[in-house]
């Protein structure tokens, strides 16, 4: 927090240069974060072990998504460069797995909870549908302009309900996928997974988000085309 009063200190200099010792103080936050990154390891890694409650795993892999989050932002703070993020690629799967990780638990419990193992919930106004261990692979109806390559089938979850939490959770690591990731494949799966459950964190909606993203990804296509 004393850092952060810093730094928005410095946006009204005028030669718009920020001392070294900022970036110093910064790059010195982001080794602290792999620091208890690495110990926090072990802990991630017992999150399938026997007895762990579902609130207990969910809460690891929020930590975990927070962590690596946050060193992207902290190594990145100071750069220019859009490419810069190309050296995040490993951590920015690693969100979407962990991501898809937590809602796949979720998905099931509330699946077993209210239907039992013969659930056949499938929403027919999505389109062609068919059930699968993450959930509902969905492949909507072609629409306008639709590509088939562009636009991959996507997971919906019939059992989550929307969802307000005062806490961040998923939601803002997802966001940085979508939108700071230069890879198509994980930015898409990125915004199909903020899509495949409506959720509030706090002040972040899962499908504005999600709007973010698709909008930056049609940009992105346009400076290309």
């Amino acid at each position: 927090m004393r850092y952060n009063e810093e730094l928005v200190g410095f946006y009204t200099v005028s030669n718009n240069i920020l001392p070294a010792s900022i970036k110093s103080n910064g790059y010195g936050f982001g080794r602290s974060l792999e620091q208890w990154q690495a110990t926090f390891a072990p802990l991630l890694a017992t999150r399938r072990a026997p007895g762990t409650s579902n609130t207990e795993r969910a809460g690891m892999i929020v930590l975990q998504m927070g962590c690596i989050m946050t060193r992207i932002l902290v190594f990145t703070a100071f750069s220019a460069n859009e490419m810069d993020f190309d050296q995040f690629l490993p951590i920015f799967t690693e969100i979407n797995e962990l991501a898809k990780e937590l809602i796949v638990d979720e998905e099931l419990a509330l699946a077993q909870a209210r239907c039992g193992q013969a659930c056949r919930h499938v929403n027919s106004s999505l389109g062609k549908a068919m059930r699968t261990p993450f959930g509902v692979k969905v492949v909507s109806p072609p629409g306008p302009g639709f590509e088939s390559h562009h636009s991959p089938p996507r997971e919906t979850y019939s059992h989550i309900k929307p969802s307000f939490a005062l806490d961040l959770g998923i939601i803002p690591p997802l966001f940085v996928v979508a939108t700071k990731c230069r890879d198509r494949r994980l930015r898409r799966e990125a915004i199909s997974l903020l899509t495949s459950s409506h959720r509030r964190e706090g002040m972040w909606d899962s499908r504005l988000c999600a709007g973010v993203g698709n909008w930056i990804n049609e940009c992105g296509r346009g400076r290309i085309g």
